[in-house]
């Protein structure tokens, strides 16, 4: 884990367990326990079928948002390069025309 996140995040296993049980619970993932003589036993955890599904509708779900906050990001840009030459009326109508047709829903 501390590879993963390069120490920007370090979950404690308050943390971890009960998001595991609970991914677990939902059916996400499997686990599978390995019994060990020589150490504590092992829990290993595999993503399910429906697990997949679910987080590839996240993913895609997340990647609309990040296209609407790049949107929005060049918009900003544009309305500030421009604001300069423009009036109100017509920075408000620029806004307006970028922000036509975009509609944001998470469930």
């Amino acid at each position: 884990m501390r590879e993963i996140f390069r120490g920007y995040w370090e979950p404690k296993a308050g943390t971890i367990y009960p998001a595991l049980e609970k991914l677990s619970q939902l059916s996400l993932i499997s686990s599978r326990l390995e019994h060990r003589d020589d150490a504590p036993d092992r829990r290993y955890y595999t993503i399910t079928e429906k697990g997949e599904k679910v987080l590839k509708e996240a993913v895609s779900r997340w990647n609309k948002v990040m296209e609407h906050i790049e949107a929005y990001g060049e918009i900003h840009k544009a309305i500030r390069r421009f604001r300069g030459n423009l009036s109100k009326g017509e920075l408000g109508n620029v806004a307006l025309i970028g922000f036509a047709g975009v509609a944001l829903t998470i469930p």
